[in-house]
């Protein structure tokens, strides 16, 4: 058969792409004659393998990142891992002082899956608290203290937590009735011997959502996922990360992409003093002092922050997510920084941080780009059935680093977390 089309309205791939869906149509009209047309697949190979993930698949190990931090604790232990207003803290002092209040988090009763609150101002601290909590088997629930009153009260009683890790500053704000661990001096007193591993189904963290359909969800991340969305984000950005500006709240799941991302590459993690996250010229002055190479925003910060940047030569990533990227920052990032990549990622609390990925630039289309390695990705319309190229649908997500759910709620993990015909 031949495909003919008016060249001035069709674009060849265009003309293609529907002479592919008509085929499939009909096929599978003529397959199933009873079955209603809103019922039939439109969607063909050629356009399935567009939202693809990546043929080649970048080997995973089956390790939780307590173990690939550890590993960079052994191999440059003097090497600075967090930069805060207050100094430096090496891989050895994260390590010492994590495993320090680890313990006293195990004498207290902590262990596998037992939620523990965070609530720190931003700083080398509130790292330490996270990685002792998971060294201890815990779930780290981080609490941002700049929220209202209201909503920080909603979280630690929806989560159900007994025991809460905080600065001291912050104390006094605990509820009566938690357990409240304050960590004062990040500088053990002596070294303690090493605690048993987590396990890949352990949980990791738990992470609120905004709340923006409905009360906020506490979503459970297991360790193997959150391994296997550093891991994958290790393998799909070539540069390593040698210094990581951390602009989000922790209480925001894209902070996890930065910390994680980092420690387990052996770079360091900047962040930045309590209100200095939008002083875009302090941002600028860290990027410079600390020869910053990563960073992730929302595409409007970024934007804002171009204009200081100048000729910051050290940047060679940035991530822009969280809401829709404007086409003029990309020209906007290609003017002031060329040699640095702009990346736009997408992806819910549910799927561990991202799911899809694209490398932006001013001569092609500006997408949320295809799955991440091991990441299914399917549109699908009402019916179930996969939708064709500019057909509206619903994103649908499968693949390792999938949450376990929501806490505490059966019924929405069974609405959200579904299994459709094919599995």
């Amino acid at each position: 058969a031949q495909l003919v089309y008016d060249g001035t309205v069709l674009s060849a791939d265009a003309a293609a792409c529907l002479a592919e869906q008509w085929t499939q149509l009909l096929q599978a009209a003529l397959a199933d004659p009873q079955r209603a047309w809103a019922q039939l697949p439109i969607s063909g190979p050629q356009q399935a393998q567009i939202i693809a993930a990546p043929a080649q698949q970048p080997v995973i190990e089956a390790v939780t990142l307590v173990e690939l931090i550890t590993r960079q604790v052994q191999r440059q232990p003097d090497a600075v891992a967090l930069s805060d207003q207050q100094g430096d803290l090496t891989y050895a002092q994260l390590n010492a002082s994590a495993t320090q209040l680890a313990h006293q988090l195990v004498d207290a009763g902590i262990a596998a899956n037992v939620p523990v609150g965070i609530l720190f101002p931003r700083g080398n601290a509130a790292i330490v608290a996270m990685l002792a909590v998971m060294k201890a088997g815990g779930a780290y629930v981080p609490v941002d203290p700049t929220y209202p009153q209201d909503r920080r009260a909603y979280m630690l009683a929806d989560s159900a937590i007994a025991h809460i890790v905080v600065s001291p500053e912050l104390a006094d704000s605990v509820p009566a009735g938690l357990h409240c661990i304050v960590l004062a001096d990040l500088h053990a007193a002596s070294a303690l011997p090493p605690l048993p591993l987590p396990h890949s189904d352990d949980l990791a963290y738990l992470i609120y959502t905004s709340g923006s359909t409905g009360a906020p969800k506490a979503v459970e991340i297991s360790h193997g996922a959150l391994s296997h969305s550093t891991q994958v984000r290790m393998a799909a950005y070539e540069a390593p990360v040698s210094a990581y500006l951390l602009l989000s709240s922790f209480a925001f799941d894209s902070s996890v992409a930065g910390i994680f991302w980092t420690l387990a590459q052996g770079g360091r993690l900047v962040l930045p003093a309590p209100g200095e996250e939008l002083g875009m010229p302090r941002l600028a002055q860290l990027i410079a002092r600390h020869r910053v190479s990563h960073g992730l925003s929302l595409p409007s910060l970024y934007q804002a922050l171009l204009d200081q940047l100048g000729g910051a030569d050290s940047l060679r990533c940035w991530i822009v997510a969280g809401e829709a990227c404007p086409p003029s920052l990309i020209a906007q990032h290609r003017n002031a920084l060329p040699g640095a990549l702009l990346v736009n990622e997408y992806g819910p609390t549910e799927a561990t941080v991202w799911a899809t990925y694209d490398l932006l630039d001013t001569d092609r289309a500006l997408t949320i780009g295809r799955p991440i390695a091991g990441m299914d990705l399917r549109v699908l319309n009402e019916h179930d059935v996969a939708s064709g190229i500019g057909e509206p649908g619903e994103i649908i997500l499968a693949g390792p680093t999938l949450a376990r759910g929501y806490r505490h709620k059966p019924g929405e993990t069974a609405k959200a977390f579904v299994t459709i015909a094919d599995g």
